[in-house]
């Protein structure tokens, strides 16, 4: 649901970058290339952490129920899974069969969730225009 709303949103953006608006002529040309740089900015580098974020705190919660820790470990234990650290935020993994299960379904929603969100930032016009 929160990609679908961030998705529209992009597209508005870029739809409005798109849209030519009356009274306008080539000198403001620059100033419609811009937006896709907005749309870009917007996406990565405040959707995709508030996302990030969101899923965070409610898998971290869960995790922490299921293993009876405390629900900031959890969120740090989830937000380290996420991004994919080297060095884990938190020293504790999970040691019963369901919080390992737990974790494994987390994991793969969270792969599901970054290849998601790296199709919709390939789709905004930006990288399109870089590529082209």
């Amino acid at each position: 649901a929160n990609l679908a709303i961030t998705t529209s949103i992009v597209q508005a953006v870029e739809s409005d970058a798109d849209a030519e608006p009356e009274g306008r002529d080539e000198t403001t040309a620059p100033l419609r290339s811009r937006r896709p740089w907005l749309a870009f900015v917007l996406f990565v580098l405040l959707v995709v952490p508030a996302v990030v974020m969101v899923v965070a705190l409610a898998f971290g919660a869960v995790l922490a129920v299921a293993e009876g820790w405390h629900a900031h470990t959890g969120f740090l234990y989830v937000v380290g899974n996420l991004a994919g650290l080297a060095n884990p935020l938190v020293s504790i993994e999970p040691s019963t069969v369901r919080g390992q299960l737990l974790d494994i379904l987390f994991s793969l929603f969270s792969l599901s969730l970054s290849g998601a969100a790296l199709g919709v930032i390939g789709s905004l016009s930006l990288p399109a225009s870089l590529a082209g």
